[in-house]
């Protein structure tokens, strides 16, 4: 979903999500932790909400000239 502000500012949000289990993440992502603890697991993975602002600073869309 995301939300525009007069062509200047957007607001995104985004939803991941996986059903891989810690040792799949592990073995996907490599986390040093499941490394350096000798468990071969990871918390990398899993169920998340992205929130993404962004801003447009081109002078030519600037509302006076």
């Amino acid at each position: 979903m995301s939300w525009t502000y007069k062509d200047a500012v957007t607001l995104d949000l985004r939803y991941h999500g996986t059903n891989l289990t810690s040792q799949q993440c592990f073995a996907t992502t490599g986390d040093y932790r499941g490394v350096f603890t000798g468990s071969g697991r990871s918390n990398w993975c899993g169920h998340s909400v992205v929130a993404t602002l962004s801003v447009d600073l081109q002078w030519s869309k600037l509302p006076y000239k």
